[in-house]
């Protein structure tokens, strides 16, 4: 029984040596990222290596005897912070170059070996919207059976995505890592409804509504303002049309009745208004 259990221990530690917690972290550029050790305090020497996992790997900053830091070659210059205390370490003023892995040793015989994966990531651009032209070549066989659809653009990053939402609702969406620009196009059906095109990465988002009366004038939905306008101009049409027959039949009227309308200038008045009163009622 004693041999087994010797053996059970030997082979747990043959699988389990050289094993390294792996921790993924993301940081944006220009910013600030911490890689955390989660020690209290280090009793031991402390190494940091980048880019861990390739040949070109080196030792970017080493706490040796607890207080005494070094900060290795010009790549991280006055960019790292190492914490005396607990052994993390701090990366300043991120650019994507950043990205990759991080070692962490601590003591010589590797009391402890954490590696991190650090992603940094750019702001994703602002996209833009323009209407669709089906004869472009990415885009024929798009089935547009409207009279109006749309075109969403977005520089593309790493891991970013576009996407045209409705009222808070994904309708399609698009990534691609091989392509310089995303696009993705959108069949307007419902024009009393908000579409917003959105980009977004891991960091961050931009997104830009659809103003449907812009690119779609033709199918937009008339506004509360529009309505009354309308009406207000249909009203007015109607009035100008009862005033030019009342004055059309006034001068007719004039004409034939000149010298009875001399005679009875009030009667002739008040009847004449009776008439153009009537007549803008039956209109």
């Amino acid at each position: 029984m004693g041999r087994i259990t010797w053996l059970f221990l030997f082979c747990f530690y043959v699988l389990n040596a050289g094993q390294t917690e792996v921790k993924k972290v993301r940081g944006r550029a220009g910013k600030t990222v911490t890689l955390h050790s989660n020690i209290t305090e280090v009793q031991s020497d402390v190494i940091w290596s980048f880019p861990f996992g390739t040949s070109s790997s080196k030792v970017i900053a080493q706490l040796f005897n607890k207080e005494n830091v070094k900060y290795y070659g010009q790549r991280f210059k006055d960019r790292l912070q190492l914490d005396t205390q607990t052994g993390s370490l701090t990366i300043k003023n991120l650019n994507t170059y950043d990205s990759g892995g991080y070692q962490l040793q601590i003591g010589s015989n590797e009391e402890l070996s954490i590696t991190f994966e650090v992603m940094v990531y750019g702001l994703v651009s602002k996209p833009e919207i323009r209407p669709l032209n089906t004869d472009e070549s990415d885009f024929r066989d798009f089935p547009s059976n409207s009279s109006c659809s749309v075109l969403c653009s977005v520089e593309n990053g790493r891991e970013v995505t576009l996407s045209w939402q409705r009222e808070g609702e994904t309708l399609s969406h698009t990534s691609s890592p091989d392509l310089n620009n995303l696009s993705l196009p959108l069949e307007i059906e419902e024009y009393n409804s908000t579409y917003s095109c959105a980009a977004a990465n891991p960091v961050s988002n931009q997104s830009l509504d659809l103003n449907t009366e812009e690119f779609c004038p033709q199918n937009a939905a008339p506004t509360p303002t529009a309505r009354v306008s309308k009406s207000l101009l249909v009203l007015g049409g109607t009035g100008c049309v009862s005033a030019v027959l009342c004055v059309a039949h006034m001068e007719e009227e004039e004409e034939e009745k000149n010298e009875e309308a001399a005679k009875w200038p009030k009667f002739y008045t008040i009847n004449s208004c009776r008439w153009c009163f009537s007549v803008s009622r039956e209109l």
